[in-house]
């Protein structure tokens, strides 16, 4: 059994020095009975209003002063809920709580818009209690909508009005405009499959405009191609008036010439650009050389300075006399004598030496004036090669340039001719697929819009609901219930019961037949499983004339298909909550079986009506 769905524990009507005006419901099936002016359409007109309806409850002498409602649910997961709504209030506060709790502060409640796109709405707290959130339904071929909890209602709060309609009651507003949405509905809940992937065609405005839009962008794209090509096929003939293939083997001519005579500049340039390199790297090398030889030189004048130093220091000591001490008069020893004659051969060696340097210097000066001359002469060698390199670099430009760009232009014009027959060809192919597009655009802006049609009800599917209606119809003594067959026509799309329409039989058989089709398609989604609502309100399904209205013939309705209705609710173990509102009152045998709630509409004699007594 699905944990999904609730049903209606308590309605309780509040208003400031007012007696609370409530009632009670059960699982299963309810009714509330008794004569007219009870309130009995005021509690299923306030039903209707806490279950998310915009208009609030149609004010009646008795609910003067009333402006607090409340309404208890039980899920079948076992919460109690209770819904506050103020009179004429845009929004509802849920509070996981019953009734009686509900003035318990330490019980957090949510508020929930009835309207709002930015947070979470009444009808989707609704549709996820029900398990049928996230669904998705098809309005018309050209729009897709969400299920909204209003739809629901419609579908199964089914007022005094609306139960004697001559509509389908799968079209609860009677609105042409709606029968798409409600037939899709019933596809929904027939399968238990939504029209998430349905993708809804383009409205017939907006189908035209973007059409015209196409076409005038095809039309535009055939005028310029056309022009393109007009002025590519005159450019073409021009070019081809001289011989291309005359032109070609000039071209191949003076290509191979030129080549030769490039190839041969281009070599000798070669040779030359690597003597002017070679050149450089000799200047390189004896500027490197010379410096060296310069350093070595100022070394050797060095060498000579030094020698001369000392030199000169000998010659000084040469002249000093040999004298007694200053100090005790001794004689010099002759030892002492000995060291001044050493100091004497010193000179000698000094002499020696100096030669060897002035010889080097000479050397080195005679390499070093060599070594000048050749840096001079590769010099001039550089400036030579360096003007024979740029000579030939020059040659190849005035030889090579000229009959190059000659070349280039010959070619140029040979590849536009080339080009402009292969953009022809594609502009050709370009201009035969956007003429093809013109006609099939031209076309299906003629084409008139499809009408809409009903969606397709599975046959096995519906034959499988049929089954359930007519056990339903049969079990409630309905005249000729064996036939019953669905009129798929989305003008239609309601049943035929022994060759006879539905919406042709009178008021009363019409409101006991579109209970009956209700009741069975809440039957049917309990046994398979498929989401939908658990609970169906009916208001006066037996007593289809009201107050001073004249009963006629088409109201009544056989006394055996009254007792046969409350025979089968008292036998019945139900899934789901059936509440019933009606002035015709059960069999007495039947009271104990049933959930009974009457409005004797008499002071003293049990339960006056909805509101208490003053």
């Amino acid at each position: 059994m699905s944990k999904h769905g609730f049903y209606i524990t308590e309605l309780k009507v509040e208003g400031y020095g007012k007696k609370p005006a409530k009632i009670s419901f059960q699982n299963g099936y309810n009714l509330v009975s008794g004569v007219s002016d009870t309130g009995k359409s005021y509690v299923f007109s306030c039903l209707n209003y806490m279950l998310g309806q915009q208009d609030s409850p149609k004010s009646i002498p008795e609910s003067e002063g009333y402006i607090n409602f409340y309404l208890g649910l039980k899920t079948y997961d076992g919460k109690d809920i209770t819904i506050y709504r103020k009179l004429n209030a845009k929004s509802v506060f849920v509070k996981y709580s019953t009734v009686s709790e509900y003035s318990n502060s330490e019980l957090k409640s949510e508020e929930y818009p009835l309207k709002n796109q930015k947070k979470k709405t009444y009808s989707t707290f609704l549709l996820e209690l029900n398990g049928l959130d996230n669904k998705s339904l098809k309005k018309s071929k050209t729009k897709k909508v969400n299920l909204l909890y209003s739809y629901i209602r419609k579908l199964s709060l089914i007022s005094e009005t609306t139960v004697v309609v001559e509509n389908s009651p799968f079209y609860p507003t009677g609105q042409v405009i709606d029968q798409t949405l409600y037939q899709s509905i019933l596809i929904f809940l027939l399968t238990g499959k939504d029209f998430s992937n349905f993708v809804p065609e383009e409205k017939e405005d907006l189908r035209k405009s973007r059409l015209n839009g196409q076409l005038d962008f095809v039309q535009s794209r055939i005028e310029s191609l056309s022009k393109e090509v007009d002025e590519l096929s005159t450019t073409h003939s021009k070019i081809l008036a001289s011989s291309i293939d005359s032109d070609l083997e000039k071209l191949k001519l003076e290509y191979n010439n030129l080549s030769s005579d490039i190839n041969k500049l281009y070599t000798r340039k070669s040779s030359k650009f690597k003597e002017v390199e070679k050149k450089k790297s000799s200047i390189l090398f004896l500027n490197e050389l010379i410096e060296r030889l310069q350093l070595l030189k100022s070394h050797y004048t060095s060498d000579l300075n030094r020698l001369s130093f000392i030199d000169e220091g000998q010659n000084l000591l040469a002249q000093l006399q040999t004298v007694n001490c200053p100090l005790c008069e001794a004689e010099m020893k002759s030892e002492k004598l000995q060291e001044i004659e050493k100091d004497i051969s010193v000179k000698e060696s000094i002499d020696i030496e100096r030669n060897k340097i002035i010889s080097k210097l000479e050397d080195l000066e005679s390499t070093i004036i060599e070594n000048k001359k050749e840096l001079s002469k590769c010099k001039v060698d550089l400036i030579n090669l360096t003007k024979d390199y740029n000579g030939l670099d020059e040659s190849i430009k005035e030889v090579f340039s000229p009959k190059l760009e000659l070349i280039k232009e010959k070619i140029d014009k040979i590849n536009e001719v080339i080009s402009s027959k292969s953009k022809i060809e594609i502009f050709d192919k370009e201009l035969n697929y956007y003429f093809l597009e013109k006609k099939n655009l031209e076309v299906l802006i003629k084409l008139k819009p499809t009408p809409q049609t009903p969606e397709k009800v599975d046959e096995k599917l519906m034959d499988s609901f049929v089954k359930t209606l007519k056990s339903v119809l049969k079990a409630w003594n309905y005249p000729k219930s064996d036939s019953v067959i669905f009129d798929p026509d989305s003008k239609i799309f309601d049943f035929v019961i022994s060759g006879k329409a539905r919406s042709a039989y009178g008021k009363g058989m019409r409101a006991v037949s579109y209970t009956a089709v209700i009741y069975a398609l809440l039957k049917y989604c309990d046994e398979e499983s498929i989401p939908f609502t658990r609970t169906l309100i009916v208001d006066s399904p037996l007593t289809t004339y009201h107050g001073k209205d004249k009963k006629t013939a088409e109201d009544e309705i056989d006394t055996n298909i009254e007792h046969s209705f409350y025979n089968y609710f008292a036998s019945q173990k139900m899934n789901f909550q059936f509440i019933m509102f009606d002035n015709k009152i059960p069999q007495s045998n039947l009271v104990e079986d049933i959930h009974y709630i009457e409005f004797s509409g008499e002071e003293g004699e049990g339960r006056n009506g909805f509101f208490p007594n003053a």
